[in-house]
């Protein structure tokens, strides 16, 4: 039973989540749930529309690559990736003319920028899988404390 009847809504924000995580963002839902500060139940209440999508939760989930498209997820209007045409703009209007040699250190810039965020959310999953290791060793330890 969805609370808000937005049934594509959720369908959008759970594509966003598959393409993270087959994209390497995190192993899995559980992983990507920690990654974006939930807990895997929250999540799956979200992606099910069992409980509201909050606008916090949109830009959070948008937030993990640049090039996913907030409004299409909102909306459904567009695309589900900005066009790289966007990207770049945004990266112009930071600089200005004397500073731009060429549209060639503005496409540098947006391919970069796209990179860079790729590898902080590697990083970041790497870090819950990490973690989730630390976990199982000190549960392991404190068997074999117990045990002894």
């Amino acid at each position: 039973m969805q609370i808000h009847g937005d049934k594509s809504r959720c369908e959008r924000a759970r594509k966003i989540v598959q393409w993270l995580i087959s994209n390497g963002y995190a192993n899995n839902q559980k992983c990507l749930a920690q990654l974006l500060g939930y807990n895997h139940a929250a999540l799956s209440q979200i992606l099910n529309g069992k409980v509201p999508m909050s606008s916090k939760f949109m830009n959070t989930l948008c937030s993990k690559n640049p090039i996913l498209n907030r409004q299409w997820l909102e909306t459904g209007e567009g695309e589900m990736f900005k066009p790289e045409s966007e990207e770049r703009d945004e990266i112009k209007s930071i600089l200005t003319d004397k500073d731009v040699i060429g549209e060639s250190l503005v496409n540098i810039l947006a391919s970069q920028s796209q990179l860079i965020a790729q590898l902080t959310n590697y990083m970041r999953s790497l870090s819950v899988k990490i973690e989730e290791h630390q976990e199982r060793i000190n549960a392991l330890e404190q068997k074999l404390k117990n045990k002894g």
